[in-house]
C-alpha cells in the first residue's frame, strides 16, 4: 500500500476513522460505568450511544451468500 500515495492515503483515514471509533465508544463505556449508580439514566443513554458504532457497521455489512 505504501508504493500507491492515493491509496496509502485511505488506509490511513479509514485506520483513523476506526479508531477513533473504538476510542469513543470505549470512553463512553468507561464514562457510563462511572455514571452508573450516581446517574444510571445516564449512564444507560452513554452505553446506548457507545453501541452505536457497533451497530451502524454491523447493519451496513452485506449478508454472505450461501452457495
Amino acid at each position: 500500500v505504501d508504493w500507491l500515495p492515493l491509496v496509502r492515503e485511505l488506509v490511513s483515514l479509514g485506520l483513523k476513522l476506526f479508531a477513533f471509533s473504538v476510542a469513543t465508544s470505549l470512553s463512553l463505556l468507561t464514562i457510563a460505568a462511572g455514571w452508573l449508580f450516581y446517574r444510571p439514566l445516564i449512564a444507560t443513554l452513554l452505553a446506548a450511544l457507545a453501541i452505536v458504532p457497533v451497530i451502524l457497521a454491523r447493519t451496513r455489512v452485506p449478508p454472505k451468500k450461501i452457495q
